[in-house]
C-alpha cells in the first residue's frame, strides 16, 4: 500500500495524475499511517475547493505602468536621438577628412603639374649642363 501511495504521490507532484487517481490517493492517505501532514493539505485543498471564490478589486496600477512606459518610451527616444546624432557627427568628420584629402591631392596634383612645365622649360639648358666654368663657355682664352 504504501508503495501504491508513493507511485501515486510522484505522479501528483509532477502534474501527471488523473482526477480518479488523485481521489485513490486522498483514499489511501486516509487510511494509511505517517502521511497526516499530507492528509491536512488534501482536506484544506478540499475546503479551498468548495469556498465561492470573492471578487477581489485590485488596486488601480494602470497609472503606473503607464508613467513608467512613457518613461521608457522617453528614454528609448533621447538614446536613438544620441545614436543618431553620434552616427551623423561620424558620418560629417569623415566626409571633412576626406574633403581634406581630395584637396590636398590637387594642390599636388597642380605642384607636379608646374614642376614639369619648369622641367620642361629647362630642357634648352641642357646643353649647358657639360660646361664647368664661364670662360669655357665664351672661351675667352684663345
Amino acid at each position: 500500500m504504501n508503495s501504491r501511495i508513493e507511485e501515486l504521490l510522484e505522479k501528483y507532484w509532477q502534474a501527471k495524475t488523473t482526477l480518479q487517481e488523485e481521489e485513490e490517493l486522498k483514499d489511501l492517505l486516509k487510511s494509511a499511517d505517517g502521511f497526516d501532514e499530507l492528509n491536512l493539505l488534501f482536506e484544506g485543498l478540499d475546503q479551498a475547493k468548495d469556498e465561492e471564490p470573492e471578487r477581489l478589486i485590485l488596486p488601480q496600477s494602470k497609472s503606473s505602468k503607464t508613467i513608467r512606459i512613457q518613461w521608457i518610451g522617453w528614454a528609448a527616444v533621447i538614446l536613438v536621438s544620441l545614436a543618431g546624432t553620434w552616427i551623423y557627427q561620424e558620418n560629417a568628420q569623415s566626409r571633412a577628412e576626406e574633403a581634406a584629402y581630395l584637396e590636398v591631392m590637387q594642390a599636388l596634383a597642380l605642384v607636379q603639374g608646374n614642376l614639369e612645365k619648369g622641367k620642361d622649360q629647362l630642357e634648352p639648358l641642357k646643353e649647358l649642363q657639360h660646361l664647368n666654368k664661364p670662360q669655357e663657355l665664351f672661351d675667352l682664352d684663345n
